[in-house]
């Protein structure tokens, strides 16, 4: 059994190294990053990023890709929203809700955006419509002429597309484009009408509306100057023609890359069937396409010809 001597003097010796072994500890402890160098929002910076997704929406709906809104928005992005707005038309764009979400070093903050958005694609379009829906990109998105527009739009669209649709489906969108003619462009009930309306176009494959949740990063510089730095919202905007026109080059691809070796083995088989045999030609015509045109033009054609010349005489 140890004595209380020998107690007393191990406590003492932990007591006068425990405190700078703690100090250490804390000392190498590694800050977090997150938090390091991190700053809130405030109301008023909240205020001012609902104000950029404002006229985010204002830019999908009027195709206005003017320098000073594609300031707050991701480097590349324009091409890929030059491209959309060439093939497509938004009838609708809304922000429905902002939550900020994660705050990061050097003023960078995450926030989560939930907004619905419906367009029109130009494809099969006739052109006095397409006209009609570039007139409707001018126009104030919040005046009445443009609901006063978009209504003309549904009708214009449902008249093109009637003996398309099944009866049941164009008597339900025919009622309720009477319900939106008889509603002032103000009445709290024309969003949700048309919201009927967006869903049987969709049902009729005429349009196209989505409902996401993205998450958008910002970075705050300045006094307090927000602007987007990277979302993969942008991404998938200007790709309708480019999948189709990749696709189509893919096959062109494929079917070149067959014919290339088919002629390559033709003419690797008629260097072996040679007569008199040629060992040059047979190492020669395995030179990937220089060797085979040259086996073809040097070798395989002059042959061919006067085999045909000697037939005839």
């Amino acid at each position: 059994m140890q004595s209380p001597r020998g107690i007393i003097y191990f406590l003492l010796l932990a007591a006068t190294f425990w405190p700078p072994a703690a100090a250490f500890g804390a000392a190498e402890k590694p800050e977090n990053p997150r938090l390091a160098a991190a700053s809130e929002l405030t109301a008023q910076d909240l205020a001012k990023i609902q104000k950029i997704f404002n006229d985010l929406a204002e830019t999908f709906l009027t195709a206005n890709l003017e320098p000073a809104r594609l300031d707050k928005l991701p480097a590349g992005s324009a091409s890929n929203l030059e491209k959309e707005f060439s093939q497509a038309t938004f009838l609708d764009f809304r922000i429905l809700e902002i939550r900020p979400d994660d705050t990061w070093p050097k003023n960078l903050h995450t926030v989560a955006v939930s907004l619905a958005y419906t367009l029109i694609p130009h494809e099969d379009l006739p052109q006095p419509l397409c006209q009609q829906l570039l007139a409707f990109r001018t126009i104030n998105p919040a005046s009445p002429e443009r609901q006063q527009q978009l209504a003309e739009i549904v009708q214009a669209l449902i008249e093109e597309k009637r003996h398309e649709m099944p009866l049941e489906l164009l008597a339900e969108l025919l009622e309720a484009r009477q319900k939106l003619r008889a509603l002032d462009s103000a009445s709290p009930a024309r969003r949700e009408l048309m919201d009927e309306i967006w869903s049987l176009l969709d049902e009729a494959k005429l349009t196209v509306s989505c409902r996401i949740c993205q998450t958008f990063v910002l970075h705050k510089h300045g006094n307090s100057v927000f602007r987007i730095v990277r979302s993969p919202f942008f991404e998938s905007f200007g790709q309708r023609k480019g999948i189709g026109l990749l696709a189509t080059q893919m096959l062109l691809a494929a079917i070149l890359g067959l014919a290339l070796l088919s002629f390559w083995i033709w003419m690797g088989s008629a260097a072996f069937r040679l007569r008199p045999r040629s060992t040059f030609w047979r190492i020669f015509v395995f030179i990937p396409l220089l060797g085979t045109l040259v086996f073809f033009a040097c070798s395989y054609l002059p042959a061919f010809l006067r085999g045909i010349f000697s037939r005839r005489h």
